[in-house]
């Protein structure tokens, strides 16, 4: 008997308007596999979708039953109104990442030399200085400008804050009128914000976020590869490798400096420390002694490793007798559904 999931989903009285009713399947009405029957179950396997496979093909290749896509989509928990869940197909995958990281990102640090910012800045705001943390920085919407070495404003340069990210340090812009350069000084409408951008990235290359690259032990806090780590963090180089020390922990570092005097408990050294401060100083690189530790992951190697875990599917086992015992178990628990 042919497997028909929606016909089976109980009918309700859909409000079309404030006087009118009309009769509709409930597709809001979901059945969930348990995450221990998926893990353990031998009448599920797992298949890696190839580009075009959507539930219904991928039914029809396996079992030569299309009519079994719906099992295939709550195995997955696929969105039924999308009728999919699966990849980006490779022939557009290029066109996609362009338009979805089509804005530049702008990288930026404080306009200050990297002594001032290592000796007399903390986290926040010090010294008459603003810094990138916990939102010191621009508003959404906000007009800024270039600004010349005197600091004083070019107003033909200029643009709207698109996006502001202060734990990144990074700016999206709409740019009105000429351009924003690695160099920029740039400056809010009332001068009382400067930064300087340090680098310019294609949004598809832009940071994403930074990861251990290797399963060691920081300074006593274990680095396991793959973890991300976060860009406020402390970097210090040790002899044999690097520290690095979470943001909200006071620690020593290798130097033997503490987290300076002033800051809340818990906070640890200053923005000039942070490896986000780092990563924009070396222009989006990073210490040559921290490469083989810290890996610098963007936008589009995160998206490919998207799109690649989506490929991986659950989907009912090929064996007959099993195959046949799931399909009328589920149809069991619709045909419940539909006259309880």
């Amino acid at each position: 008997m042919a497997f028909k999931y929606f016909s089976k989903l109980p009918i309700i009285e859909y409000p079309l308007s404030k006087t009118e009713n009309k009769k509709a399947r409930d597709i809001l009405h979901r059945i969930f596999f348990d995450q221990k029957f998926l893990n353990n179950s031998e009448y599920v396997r797992e298949y890696r979708a190839l580009d075009g496979d959507r539930p219904e093909i991928i039914a029809d290749k396996l079992y030569e039953r299309p009519d079994l896509y719906s099992i295939i989509m709550m195995l997955n928990d696929f969105d039924v109104t999308m009728m999919s869940g699966l990849p980006v197909s490779s022939a557009v995958y290029d066109d996609y990442i362009k338009t979805k990281y089509s804005d530049s990102v702008y990288y930026i640090v404080p306009s200050l030399s990297y002594n001032s910012i290592l000796t007399g800045s903390s986290f926040g705001n010090s010294g008459g200085y603003v810094f990138p943390m916990f939102g010191y920085g621009f508003d959404v919407g906000e007009k800024i400008f270039a600004s010349d070495k005197n600091g004083f404003q070019i107003y033909d340069v200029r643009a709207y804050v698109k996006e502001w990210n202060p734990v990144m340090s990074a700016l999206k812009l709409d740019v009105i009128s000429g351009s924003f350069p690695e160099g920029t000084t740039i400056s809010n409408q009332d001068g009382s914000v400067n930064y300087r951008i340090s680098h310019v990235k294609e949004g598809r290359k832009a940071l994403h976020h930074f990861e251990a690259n290797t399963t060691t032990i920081s300074g006593g806090i274990p680095l396991i590869k793959g973890s991300v780590i976060d860009p406020l963090s402390r970097v210090d180089s040790l002899g044999t490798g690097i520290m690095v020390t979470p943001m909200g922990v006071a620690n020593k570092s290798s130097s033997g400096r503490f987290a300076p005097s002033g800051l809340p408990n818990g906070f640890t050294g200053s923005y000039g420390t942070t490896l986000i401060y780092f990563y924009n100083f070396y222009k989006g690189d990073l210490n040559f002694a921290w490469k083989d530790f810290i890996k610098i992951v963007t936008n589009e190697e995160q998206e490919t490793r998207t799109q690649e875990k989506k490929r991986l599917i659950t989907v009912p086992t090929q064996e007959r007798t099993k195959l046949g015992e799931l399909v009328s178990t589920v149809s069991e628990i619709l045909d419940n559904i539909q006259t309880g």
